[in-house]
């Protein structure tokens, strides 16, 4: 049977070999994938939803880390100089 092909290969979810074995044992196959499509179109909108997200968070720290370095950068000599002048 498909599923059992499916199975064997390894690289299938069990929640997509459930759909398809619920399939064959219904004689609803084709009706099964498409329900299988759209709860992976539903699960792939949610992920494309929260990369933007945690990337814009990423990117924030690290520019707020560069900014922090260069001002640590300049006022530290700035003011080692300052302090050699009095």
């Amino acid at each position: 049977s498909l599923h059992e092909a499916l199975e064997r290969t390894g690289r299938f979810q069990p929640t997509f070999i459930g759909f398809v074995r619920i399939g064959e044992r219904s004689g609803k196959v084709p009706e099964m994938l498409r329900k299988l499509s759209e709860y992976y179109a539903d699960e792939l909108d949610a992920l494309l939803e929260t990369v933007p997200a945690t990337i814009q968070t990423v990117v924030t720290f690290a520019l707020g880390a560069l900014v922090g370095v260069l001002v640590y950068a300049v006022y530290v000599p700035l003011t080692a100089l300052s302090s050699s002048v009095r």
